[in-house]
């Protein structure tokens, strides 16, 4: 019953994540990104093909041991950004930007893994902090 609670409440904030994304007049998709490694991603903006931003969102009721998986996993596709980011600057395109949502107690009580999640991206939120997603998404999406 607590996984099912956990998937359920995890949903429930990716979902909230793609309502600030869809109120702030973005479009996005869900699905593989060629730019790291043909990860899913939870949300790309404005597409999955060219995108300009990509937000994976993480919630943990208790600790797990695939926490550390998905945090290194997540450290590589923050990798793989900036490596497609310094070709793109050659090609005067805009770079792309990764953003991570953690929040639930498990990620409390890893700090290494909740470090790691931290450290691999532009910017991270928590549900209780994601008002300031709205504004960082205007700041690098409206010319």
């Amino acid at each position: 019953m607590q996984s099912k609670y956990a998937v359920r409440i995890g949903d429930a904030l990716e979902d909230e994540v793609r309502k600030i994304v869809e109120n702030s007049g973005f479009n996005s998709e869900k699905g593989a990104v060629r730019i790291v490694d043909d990860k899913e991603v939870d949300i790309a903006i404005p597409n999955t093909d060219e995108p300009q931003i990509l937000i994976m969102s993480s919630y943990q009721l208790t600790t797990s041991s695939s926490q550390s998986s998905k945090a290194n996993e997540q450290l590589r596709m923050y990798q793989d950004i900036e490596r497609h980011n310094r070709s793109r600057s050659q090609r005067d395109s805009p770079n792309a930007l990764f953003i991570n949502v953690i929040d639930g107690g498990g990620w409390l009580s890893r700090s290494n893994e909740l470090q790691t999640m931290w450290d691999g991206c532009d910017y991270c939120f928590s549900y209780s902090s994601l008002s300031g997603l709205r504004e960082v998404l205007r700041y690098h999406l409206v010319n």
